[in-house]
């Protein structure tokens, strides 16, 4: 990141933050950013690299404790939106200790094997993997076990008038690092409920039935 003089003019990533102006640029054209969202990411432009805690970014805009946490979050959705950073490479949120700006190298080759981004970005990143993963295994165990023959010698009877599988489709966790993605996972749960009820052969419970046990710790017994 490049700090032009005492303008105060930041450079990164391909945008420029000019304090004085209040104006954040990318390409010569002007990004509109609100006061209050503008105000914390110059605050953690001009920290670059330190970590810096949820109460030191309220005092820094605000002025005084008295803000709600939500108010902050709504900046920082505002300031990822505007820096196109939904992956949280330039602003990094470090879970119950605060953020970090970091802005990204101009030559990645030369970028330290050990940098990487955020780690709950990661996860969720795996958390979505393993969704799909999941997903893949009920496919081929749903038609396994539809293409099994009968051990009793019934096949004729099943294939006459043959016994549908049930399958019942669970709401996902929400594990971003904000706990503000919940549409996404419950669009996932949904995509895939979709996709099974397209099936002749399963019988898929509704969503309303099988979203009621969200925040539960239920078994598998009495989930069936």
């Amino acid at each position: 990141m490049e700090n032009i003089g005492r303008n105060r003019r930041y450079e990164f990533s391909g945008f420029t933050l000019d304090a004085n102006r209040g104006s954040l640029e990318r390409d010569g054209n002007e990004v509109p950013l609100r006061p209050k969202a503008f105000a914390v990411l110059q605050h953690l432009v001009k920290n670059q690299g330190k970590l810096v805690s949820r109460d030191e970014l309220i005092e820094a805009v605000w002025g005084h404790p008295h803000v709600s946490d939500s108010s902050l979050s709504q900046c920082l959705r505002d300031i990822r939106q505007a820096l196109d950073d939904h992956e949280q490479l330039l602003i990094q949120t470090v879970p119950r200790r605060g953020y970090r700006f970091e802005p990204l190298e101009e030559n990645t080759d030369s970028a330290s094997p050990e940098s990487s981004t955020v780690e709950p970005t990661g996860i969720f990143r795996r958390g979505i993997v393993i969704v799909f993963a999941v997903f893949i295994l009920l496919a081929l165990l749903v038609f396994t076990m539809r293409d099994e023959p009968d051990p009793g010698g019934n096949a004729h009877d099943e294939a006459t008038n043959p016994s549908p599988i049930s399958v019942a489709v669970l709401p996902f966790l929400d594990l971003s690092p904000e706990r503000d993605l919940g549409y996404l996972a419950d669009g996932l749960a949904e995509e895939i409920l979709n996709s099974l009820a397209q099936s002749s052969d399963l019988r898929v419970i509704a969503r309303s039935s099988s979203f009621a046990f969200r925040g539960e710790n239920a078994d598998l017994e009495n989930i069936a």
